[in-house]
């Protein structure tokens, strides 16, 4: 095979039993926010394998996060605007972050309704509690889903919540917004 110039891949997610897209960019990628399992397309755009290197191979200050199995996804349940925070939910319960521990957000999965509303998440006292500290701050949308790459640190004791910021408060951040990270001893 000649060696091949790649534009830009794409990187989809959905559910086990979603049906993967065909005829997309060799080199795209397919994450199962439900089994926490990613795939890859190697040779044709159509069919999906599962990547077996790990799909984050990185470390902060020592802590090292290859492998999905370590990796948490924290769903959006309800619409989340102005003064209506929603915390995130992991397998269906509220997250908070554990006693002794910090949750490092690495990648989101964001709907927004509108280009003008910002989505933020960040830490609440309580479930849908008010944020008082924001992590995370993501613009984009028009209620189309844009995958980002972040960095944010949630202390132990705090629930990861989201809500808009936004002169107008009927805009919302969709339920079915995802944030993956990693939950590791502080």
């Amino acid at each position: 095979m000649a060696v091949k110039k790649i534009a830009t891949m794409s990187r989809y997610t959905g559910a086990e039993g979603d049906s993967k897209p065909t005829g997309v960019q060799v080199g795209s990628t397919f994450w199962e926010y439900d089994t926490r399992i990613l795939f890859i397309t190697y040779d044709d755009g159509t069919n999906w394998e599962i990547k077996t290197s790990p799909p984050y191979e990185f470390s902060i200050n020592g802590v090292n996060f290859d492998g999905h199995e370590k990796i948490k996804t924290l769903t959006l349940d309800g619409n989340a605007k102005d003064d209506v925070p929603v915390t995130l939910h992991d397998e269906g319960s509220d997250y908070e972050v554990g006693e002794g521990k910090v949750f490092i957000a690495f990648q989101a999965l964001i709907y927004l309704e509108q280009n003008v509303v910002i989505g933020r998440i960040g830490e609440a006292a309580s479930a849908n509690g008010a944020i008082a500290k924001e992590v995370l701050k993501f613009s984009n949308g028009t209620n189309l889903p844009f995958m980002t790459d972040c960095i944010g640190v949630f202390a132990a004791g705090t629930f990861v919540t989201a809500e808009t910021d936004s002169a107008n408060a009927t805009y919302e951040m969709v339920s079915g917004s995802v944030l993956y990270g990693v939950e590791v001893d502080a």
